[in-house]
């Protein structure tokens, strides 16, 4: 059958169940076998006997069988990216799993099991995609499909797929998806500087298991990626972001604690890598030092940037919040994030080799802008810091720099002179200013001559 007598037959069938359905909701048709059974089954439709249901079930099976999509090991070979066509097992494959949430059903599982080994890829990864499904009312047999795709499968984008089931069997099976996990980063163990989804998912499934279940496995893990930072700097990347995930202020506690402990190993690991990529003593090609260069800092930056997003500094984005941060709740959290922050600028202010490029530092600044009110004494401090460690990096000739600043100066000036006074606190806004007054901006200079304020 054709893949046009295979749309005339499907468009049919549905037709006819749309006749047939007594749901309020009429089921819609389209050209998607999954959607349809999404539909039917979030419907409320639990009676596998059910006549409507049994159409669908037939049609799923049917195109289970059907010879579209065709294979080709030319372009089979070279499949690299998640894209596939309406062919009708692409759709089974969708599809199948849902049928399994009405209860056991072998018919549909011999369907599974056959598409598991199909010779296209794009059908492997759909039905593993959704093979988390089964695990409802079939749960070792889903295991045990899984467990061959992660033995045998040798395209990643498969192996891909699998991730996605991965992350929906975590809170049902912690174990066996652990030792899942291990198995499928065995298999995508080499490390590359290039984005490998799988690879990816799975690092971040280590950190979550580090610092939700305190996984021994997975703590040592983090820790090779650790010690060995030019080497595995895709992973120390991909760690990293999935680790500052975790300092946000809806967390507290232990877990917490093991999140902000692990991300704190984790910068000074990044830092150790940074240096020694500056230093470039292992003669690393100049594109493949930059790749790993930009892996690395990239942590940095993300840890300021998700921790400015965090605290819900800017009060344009804090009004399309449903539920926003409350003084006593941001404080809390800038509390709590304030040791990333004070690594970060420990490896800043290091001589020649210590960065803080200008989009970072500008979002630290908005961030002690943000808290100033708080703690002006420290955020004072900080910015002085922030300024100095970014300023090699030109970000004093930046006017979003000095509107920054200006801010702040102005902000302790206004409503801060009596918790400034002391000597460390002159000489942190004397440092701040100086900053931009070497750059020639008059602002900077006006808020100089402004310092007696302090005084009054």
């Amino acid at each position: 059958m054709s893949g046009f007598d295979w749309r005339i037959l499907f468009v049919g069938q549905l037709k006819q169940l749309v006749k047939l359905t007594k749901s309020p909701v009429p089921i819609v048709v389209k050209d998607n076998l999954q959607a349809e059974v999404t539909k039917l089954f979030h419907l409320g439709t639990r009676d596998s006997t059910a006549e409507r249901f049994q159409i669908l079930r037939k049609l799923v099976l049917t195109a289970a069988d059907h010879p579209s999509p065709a294979p080709n090991p030319e372009y089979d070979s070279k499949w690299n990216s998640a894209t596939w066509s309406p062919a009708p097992r692409n759709e089974a494959a969708q599809a199948l799993s849902w049928l399994t949430h009405f209860g056991e059903d072998n018919e549909a599982l011999a369907a599974i099991q056959k598409l598991a080994h199909d010779p296209v890829p794009s059908v492997r990864f759909l039905l593993a995609c959704e093979l988390w499904r089964v695990c409802e009312h079939m749960p070792n047999a889903m295991w045990k499909i899984l467990d061959e795709l992660a033995d045998k499968e040798e395209n990643g984008v498969v192996l891909q797929g699998i991730t996605a089931s991965l992350w929906n069997l975590i809170r049902r099976d912690k174990v066996r998806s652990l030792a899942l996990i291990q198995k499928l980063l065995k298999r995508v163990e080499e490390e590359t500087d290039d984005e490998e989804k799988a690879r990816t998912a799975l690092i971040c499934m280590v950190v979550d298991y580090a610092v939700w279940h305190a996984d021994q496995w997975a703590t040592e893990t983090i820790g090779h990626w650790q010690r060995n930072p030019v080497e595995c700097s895709a992973s120390l990347s991909t760690a990293g972001h999935r680790l500052i995930e975790h300092i946000k202020p809806q967390h507290s506690g232990a877990q917490l604690e093991l999140a902000r402990s692990l991300l704190l190993n984790h910068l000074d690991a990044v830092a150790h890598g940074l240096s020694n990529l500056r230093k470039n003593d292992a003669n690393i090609p100049q594109e493949k030092l930059q790749k790993k260069l930009r892996l690395l800092y990239g942590v940095i930056d993300d840890s300021v940037l998700r921790i400015y997003f965090a605290a819900d500094i800017d009060p344009n984005l804090r009004q399309r919040k449903e539920h926003p941060l409350s003084d006593e709740q941001r404080v809390k959290f800038f509390h709590d994030a304030l040791p990333v922050l004070e690594k970060i600028l420990s490896f800043g202010k290091q001589p020649e080799v210590g960065i803080l490029l200008a989009p970072t530092a500008h979002h630290f600044m908005e961030l002690l802008n943000g808290v100033l009110r708080y703690e002006p004494r420290l955020s004072l401090r900080m910015a002085a810091e922030v300024v100095s460690c970014s300023k090699r990096f030109n970000y004093n000739l930046d006017s979003m720099a000095m509107r920054e600043t200006v801010k702040l100066v102005e902000s302790i000036l206004a409503d801060h002179r009596e918790s400034v006074q002391e000597e460390a606190s002159i000489k942190n806004l004397l440092e701040l200013l100086d900053a931009f007054v070497e750059a020639g901006w008059p602002e900077a200079l006006n808020l100089v001559w402004r310092l007696d304020e302090i005084y009054r």
